[in-house]
């Protein structure tokens, strides 16, 4: 945009160097009709661009002074930027149309807009119809995000509902929205309910030969989104891959490791292969560590260390309380278990693990039980 803003100048002095000699260029035709003409619409288009420039303004203040107020959320900022972006989409088009009517062009216009170029399909292409589709799909995605950061800006922070519940729905709607954007497109486009059933039948065909796969993903992403089973921001392990949902989208999901690493896996293998979700409902998860002493330490003070070890670590949960269990007597150690509640967005299980068994290491040289 400020890339544009510095070139704006130069190309308005272009443009009115190229209609300052065009109609010296009539006049010295001996065209004078044609030079005032185009005399009268350039100043009538320089008087719309600068009525539209004034509005712009306006519009963008009027958008700043309502949602830029100060503690404003995240999405305030998002429904600035779009609302500053239609307001100068409709200011344009709106100028556009004037213009045009100024010029006594909008007959022309028209004659472009309906003109067939050819038939293809069945179907009869014009630029009025492929214009009119683009147009249904560029809507169809400004409306979604209009609607979700809406949703997300006043309707979301006032429901007792999770963040992986309003994912879920705020993917839903852009689905929805996107799916009736396609057709109204397609309907736009000139296409027929006749026309849908052959292209229906080619995609049964072509599934049937390889997009088999694509389908069951796309169904699998709906399933997922629908029954929230694993939803952002979960703790999940799926075979050999385990990490945080990072987002599930309509084709994969994706995750985000330990490691830090993003793995995209496609939505089918959720519903073939057994998850384990550690933070469904409750994010919280319990530590087994095994421990071993040696056989002539006091049963009960070991029991004591490991518990006051395990509760002085701050991610240690107060509730349950940390538990030590006496599992073996064997003939030269006694055999331990230690539990410890945590809270998986708060600590990593193995970061939690680690610094624990450096704590009972130090504890346990102090006692000499190293």
């Amino acid at each position: 945009m400020r890339h544009f803003q510095a070139k704006l100048p130069w190309a308005l002095g272009l443009i009115g160097i190229v209609w300052v000699g065009s109609i010296l260029l009539l006049w010295a035709l001996d065209r004078p009709q044609e030079a005032t003409f185009l005399l009268k619409g350039g100043f009538a288009a320089a008087g719309v661009a600068l009525a539209g420039g004034l509005l712009q303004r306006w519009g963008e203040k009027m958008l700043r002074r309502r949602l830029l107020v100060p503690a404003a959320p995240p999405t305030a900022e998002r429904l600035y930027r779009l609302g500053r972006r239609w307001l100068g989409i409709l200011l344009f088009l709106g100028g556009s149309w004037a213009v045009l009517s100024l010029w006594e062009a909008t007959d022309f216009v028209a004659l472009l807009w309906r003109k067939p170029w050819g038939y293809l399909l069945g179907v009869e292409w014009s630029l009025g119809h492929v214009a009119s589709s683009i147009l249904a799909m560029v809507f169809a995605f400004s409306l979604s995000a209009w609607v979700r950061t809406l949703l997300e800006h006043l309707l979301f922070p006032r429901l007792p509902w999770d963040e992986g519940t309003t994912y879920a729905l705020d993917r839903l709607i852009h689905v929805g929205l996107l799916l009736l954007g396609g057709l109204l497109a397609l309907r736009l486009l000139g296409v027929s309910g006749q026309s849908l059933g052959l292209v229906a039948g080619g995609l049964s065909v072509g599934l049937g030969f390889g997009l088999q796969h694509l389908a069951s993903n796309l169904i699998s992403g709906l399933l997922l989104l629908l029954g929230r089973e694993v939803r952002r921001g979960d703790h999940i392990s799926l075979g050999s891959l385990s990490g945080v949902v990072e987002e599930i989208g309509i084709r994969a999901t994706t995750l985000r490791t330990a490691e830090n690493l993003l793995i995209v896996v496609p939505n089918a293998r959720f519903l073939s292969e057994s998850i384990v979700n550690r933070t469904a409902g409750d994010p919280t998860m319990r530590l087994e560590i095994p421990i071993s002493v040696p056989g002539q330490a006091d049963p009960q003070e070991v029991k004591g260390v490991l518990e006051t070890v395990a509760r002085s670590q701050s991610w240690a949960l107060p509730q349950p309380p940390p538990q030590a269990l006496l599992k073996t007597l064997g003939p030269t150690t006694l055999e331990f278990l230690l539990l410890v509640w945590i809270h998986l967005r708060e600590v990593e299980a193995l970061q939690a693990q680690s610094e624990l068994n450096y704590a009972l290491w130090a504890a346990f040289k102090e006692k000499g039980w190293r």
